[in-house]
C-alpha cells in the first residue's frame, strides 16, 4: 500500500514539477499515462494474488496428506503454529507394522508390490486423517502418527485411540480383500499407543528437512508395536494412554518390560466383541493377581480360562500371570 499510494503521488505531481523547470506539458498525456499505470498496477495485483492463491491452495494440499484438513487450514492462516523448531509437547504416538508383507514382496513383482503397499497405506492414512492425527512418516509398510502436535485438542486421547483400533480393523479388511488376489497372505495389522513427551519440530540439514516428534513416548509405542506378536495381541495400549483413551471396552493385558526398556508398561487392549461382564472379569484376574490375592486370583484364572479356551491373549495372559509373582512383570525376550 505504500508503494500504491508513492507511485499514484509520482504520477499526479510530475507532469507539474516538469513545467515548473520549464518543460512544456501542454501536450503530454498526463492523465492517460496515470490511467494505464492504474489499469497496469491492477493487473500486476490481480496476477500476484491469483498466483498466490494457487500457491496457498497447493500448500494446503500438500500439507493436507500429512495433516486434517482443518489443521491444515489453520496452519495456512497462521503458520507460526506449524514450529520450525523443537518444543517439547505431549503426544499421542502410534506405531503399526503389517505381519508378512516382506514375505509378499519376495514373492511378487515389483509392480503389485507397489500397487499393494501404496493401497495399504492409503486406507491406515485415511484412518489417521479422520480421526484428526499427523502422520509423521512411513517405514516400508509400517505407519508412524501423532496427535497433539501440531496442534493439540482435548480429544487427542480419544482420536488416537479409536485410530489405533481402526487402523487395526482396516488392515483386517485389507487382508480379507487381498484373498482374492495371487499373492501370499498377509498377517495382521499391530498397533501400540502410548503418551508422553516428545520433542517436536522439524529436522534434518541444509537440504532436507522433515517434521517429526523424537523422545522416549515414540520408542515406548514402537516396543508395544512389536510386543503384540509376544501377546498375541493386535492392539496394545499402555496404562498412561488408557487413562485417557476415554474408552470402556479396554481390558488389562498386564505388566510387561518391553525389549530395550527397564521400566515395566502396563499394557491394555480393545476388546469390543466382549460383553462388560467378561471385560470386568479379566479386570478382575489382573487385580487379584497385582494385590497378591491369590485365591480370587485362582478362582478367576480357572473360569476364564475354561470360558476364553479358545482366545489365546487370554490363554497367554493368564500363563503370564502364573509365572510370575504378585504385582511383577513378565519380561519380553
Amino acid at each position: 500500500m505504500p508503494i500504491f499510494i508513492a507511485q499514484l503521488i509520482f504520477f499526479i505531481a510530475y507532469p507539474f514539477w516538469l513545467q515548473k523547470i520549464g518543460v512544456d506539458t501542454t501536450g503530454l498525456p498526463a492523465f492517460g499515462q496515470s490511467l494505464g499505470w492504474l489499469f497496469g498496477y491492477a493487473a500486476v495485483g490481480s496476477a500476484a494474488r491469483t498466483i498466490g492463491s494457487h500457491q496457498r491452495a497447493f500448500a494446503q494440499s500438500a500439507l493436507g496428506k500429512y495433516l486434517p484438513a482443518d489443521v491444515a487450514a489453520q496452519i495456512m492462516r497462521d503458520p507460526e503454529q506449524l514450529s520450525l523448531h523443537g518444543e517439547r509437547r505431549n503426544i499421542f504416538c502410534v506405531f503399526t507394522d503389517l505381519e508378512g508383507f516382506t514375505k509378499l514382496s519376495h514373492a511378487t513383482t515389483p509392480e503389485t508390490v507397489a500397487r499393494l503397499l501404496n493401497e495399504y497405506l492409503d486406507r491406515l492414512s485415511d484412518v489417521v486423517l479422520d480421526h484428526g492425527g499427523t502422520i509423521d512418516k512411513f517405514v516400508g509398510d509400517a505407519v508412524v502418527a501423532f496427535w497433539g502436535a501440531p496442534l493439540s485438542r482435548p480429544d487427542d486421547g480419544q482420536q488416537a485411540a479409536a485410530a489405533a483400533l481402526a487402523m487395526y480393523e482396516a488392515g483386517e479388511k485389507f487382508r480379507v480383500d487381498l484373498a482374492a488376489e495371487d499373492v501370499p497372505p498377509l498377517g495382521m495389522t499391530r498397533v501400540g499407543l502410548h503418551v508422553g513427551d516428545a520433542i517436536v519440530g522439524n529436522f534434518g540439514g541444509e537440504g532436507r528437512i522433515q517434521y517429526t516428534a523424537l523422545g522416549d513416548s515414540m520408542n515406548t509405542a514402537s516396543r508395544l508395536e512389536a510386543a503384540n506378536k509376544s501377546l498375541k495381541t493386535g492392539v496394545l495400549i499402555s496404562a498412561e494412554a488408557e487413562s485417557r483413551a476415554g474408552r470402556d471396552d479396554l481390558v488389562p493385558m498386564g505388566r510387561v518390560t518391553l525389549r530395550g526398556r527397564a521400566q515395566p508398561v502396563d499394557t491394555f487392549t480393545p476388546r469390543p466383541d466382549l460383553s462388560p461382564e467378561q471385560r470386568a472379569k479379566i479386570a478382575e484376574m489382573v487385580a487379584a493377581h497385582a494385590s497378591g490375592d491369590k485365591n480370587l486370583y485362582v478362582t478367576c484364572a480357572t473360569a476364564l480360562g475354561e470360558q476364553f479356551s479358545q482366545d489365546t491373549s487370554i490363554l497367554f495372559l493368564i500363563e503370564r500371570l502364573n509365572v510370575t509373582e504378585s504385582g511383577e512383570s513378565y519380561v519380553l525376550s
